[in-house]
């Protein structure tokens, strides 16, 4: 892995992050743009783009710190987290990061939501039908 000259991950701005916990290849950091109250990351401290590119002896300690920033937002806000990661080609900022942040949802309760927003629309409307379409790939 490398640093990237450019990469605002690879070169942590500590006027700006702060560093929740750290260990040998992770920070967890607050985001300076917050989905919700609590929201926070998970980053890896070499330039990578995705969790595949992890070598083997990264994944028992990006577990570990997958543990650690969900129960950091357990503790900041009272609720359990959610966490997701940007498919590589869609990612804002070209280094692998992983979001946590609290969420009152369960998996099913937006699977029922998005369903009745399909029902709702009559006669398939373009987008109940991508809606749909989506659903169905990844359910």
């Amino acid at each position: 892995p490398a640093f990237y000259k450019n990469c605002p991950f690879c070169h942590l701005d500590l006027k700006v992050n702060t560093i929740l916990d750290k260990s040998e290849h992770f920070w967890i950091i607050n985001n300076i743009y917050p989905l919700v109250k609590g929201h926070i990351m998970l980053i890896t401290k070499d330039h990578y783009r995705d969790e595949i590119e992890f070598p083997l002896y990264m994944y028992y300690e990006f577990t570990k710190m997958s543990i650690k920033a969900r129960k950091i937002v357990l503790a900041q806000t009272g609720i359990k987290a959610m966490s997701f990661v940007n498919a590589p080609q869609s990612l804002s900022v070209n280094h692998y990061h992983r979001h946590f942040f609290p969420s009152p949802f369960k998996a099913h309760d937006i699977d029922r939501a998005l369903r009745q927003v399909i029902k709702s629309k009559q006669g398939g409307s373009k987008y109940s039908l991508k809606i749909k379409n989506l659903l169905n790939r990844i359910l």
